[in-house]
């Protein structure tokens, strides 16, 4: 008998949930995902402009 394990066999129900939400459908599930991302205000950082900013408070101090 195979080990299944559980937080796979969450993360395969969740992915499937939200396939099924959307009709398997690749456009309506990026769509979607795009929609979601509109409603969050946080805003995306990335590391290399996270990096120059550190650098430059380093110099300004």
């Amino acid at each position: 008998m195979t080990w299944v394990d559980p937080i796979v066999k969450e993360v395969r129900a969740i992915r499937e949930k939200i396939w099924k939400q959307h009709g398997y459908d690749l456009d309506r599930l990026c769509e979607g995902l795009r929609r979601k991302q509109a409603g969050h205000t946080s805003q995306v950082v990335i590391k290399k402009d996270l990096v120059r900013n550190q650098r430059a408070m380093v110099r300004v101090h």
